[in-house]
């Protein structure tokens, strides 16, 4: 039936190509790796595609995964092989339609450009707001201009580097955040009277805000430096808290949790000030969840130091609402098993001992019983 539905497929796409002088592109049912049964090389339906698509329409491709952590050269090679022609990747890993507390402030990553000459094209499919999207298009800009024998990873001698991109883009959306949504535009300034202290400076936003913003909004599959540093801390801190007296120790990493907590909420008081209002409404949800998230992690480490517990943190029978994220998708995400595959920290199993012995007539009135 499959390889059927590909042979319709393929008639029609051709003949609609036929009466265009554009160019086609498609995206087949089975856009990804993952979708292929059993595999990409022995995938009926691709093959048919391959064989009667006409050779002038391009076919979109997702990679492994819809989402995928990395294309390899191998992997396209394979699928140009079936396809009888390079694909065009659709790429979605920037994209957060999926999920609404995320968006992805990291760089185009992992795709070596090596793949440059053996594609038909790149299409990102990047973040749902429009203005959060200039790093992950800045960094696909320079992976695209970069030479094609580079691998796209983190070699130093690479001509293409995704930390040095991410830095190179974040440098010039530092000069974004600073333009005004309509630069011509005549403010009144108003001038403190004599002995008149202003109420209220706004801090400049600086590219160490930037930098950390990218760092907590990294790329779907891993965290920044910063964030992944304060998971451990945050951890280690939670795991210690029960020594008494508290060690030295402690009270260090604590400190340095703390700070780490503070430099997030100084980083959102800049965001608010910056002068590009249009950035700022696509990112305000995003910051606003990660600053709450962080002050309750916060407080509780404060609160294992005996240090001014905080009373939403209190294990009472009428708390705060804002003490439990998520509403209702939360409560059902509590409620589900989680596979903890991508957990940072993970549980250890539980051991069982067994007893192995011979089997013996007393024996069978038990066996007999659960069967």
């Amino acid at each position: 039936m499959q390889n059927q539905f590909g042979h319709s497929e393929s008639q029609t796409k051709t003949a609609v190509s036929c009466c265009m002088s554009a160019c086609v592109c498609v995206c087949v049912a089975d856009y990804c790796a993952a979708f292929c049964t059993p595999c990409v090389s022995l995938s009926q339906y691709l093959n048919t595609v391959g064989e009667k698509l006409n050779p002038g329409i391009d076919v979109l491709w997702t990679g492994p995964k819809v989402v995928s952590q990395e294309i390899s050269l191998a992997s396209i090679e394979e699928v140009s092989a079936v396809l009888r022609r390079p694909p065009v990747i659709w790429d979605n890993i920037h994209a957060n339609d999926y999920d609404p507390q995320r968006f992805f402030l990291g760089p185009y990553k992992n795709r070596p450009t090596a793949l440059i000459p053996k594609l038909r094209g790149v299409l990102t499919n990047p973040n749902c707001e429009f203005e959060l999207n200039f790093v992950a298009l800045h960094t696909l800009a320079q992976w695209c201009r970069s030479r094609a024998d580079s691998t796209g990873g983190d070699d130093p001698n690479s001509d293409y580097n995704p930390h040095d991109a991410l830095q190179l883009a974040l440098t010039d959306l530092l000069v974004e955040f600073g333009k005004s949504e309509h630069p011509s535009e005549q403010r009144c300034i108003r001038t403190p009277a004599a002995g008149e202290n202003p109420l209220f400076h706004a801090e400049p936003l600086q590219r160490s805000d930037l930098t950390l913003l990218s760092e907590l909004f990294y790329l779907p599959y891993e965290h920044g430096d910063t964030a992944t540093r304060m998971l451990r801390e945050l951890h280690w801190l939670i795991t210690h808290s029960c020594s008494l007296p508290q060690s030295e120790e402690w009270h260090r990493r604590a400190k340095a949790f703390d700070q780490m907590c503070d430099a997030v909420v100084q980083m959102f008081n800049r965001l608010s000030n910056a002068a590009n209002r249009l950035i700022l409404y696509d990112l305000y949800n995003y910051i606003c969840d990660i600053k709450s998230g962080v002050c309750l992690a916060r407080a509780h480490v404060t609160a294992l130091g005996g240090r001014d517990p905080h009373p939403a943190l209190a294990l009472t029978d009428d708390p705060e609402p804002w003490g439990f994220r998520g509403g209702l998708s939360g409560e059902f995400q509590r409620m589900l098993p989680s596979h903890g595959n991508r957990d940072l920290f993970r549980i250890p199993p539980k051991t069982r001992i067994y007893s192995i012995r011979a089997w013996t007539t007393r024996d069978q009135v038990t066996h007999f019983f659960f069967i």
